[in-house]
């Protein structure tokens, strides 16, 4: 599992629980390596998240996504939240 592979001790966790903590040790990991966490950290301006929502629908992963996504601003909502 990916959390004991991050030394996480996952005795007596549920699948969820451990799932879960490997998300937080990934997090944790990504802050002590200071890795950007948000697309302002990364330098993507806010006046272009409309664009890349729409980009984001055009692309093949999306197109193929188990959800399917059509309304940009459904992205767009991901998006500023990421941002």
């Amino acid at each position: 599992m990916a959390a004991q592979a991050l030394g996480v001790d996952t005795t007596d966790m549920t699948d969820h629980d451990a799932a879960l903590a490997a998300a937080d040790a990934v997090e944790a990991l990504m802050r002590e390596i200071k890795h950007p966490m948000t697309l302002r950290e990364l330098g993507v301006p806010e006046d272009a998240l409309g664009a890349a929502a729409l980009h984001a629908l055009a692309d093949t992963a999306t197109l193929f996504n188990a959800h399917p996504v059509y309304d940009p601003a459904e992205v767009l909502e991901l998006l500023h939240q990421a941002f």
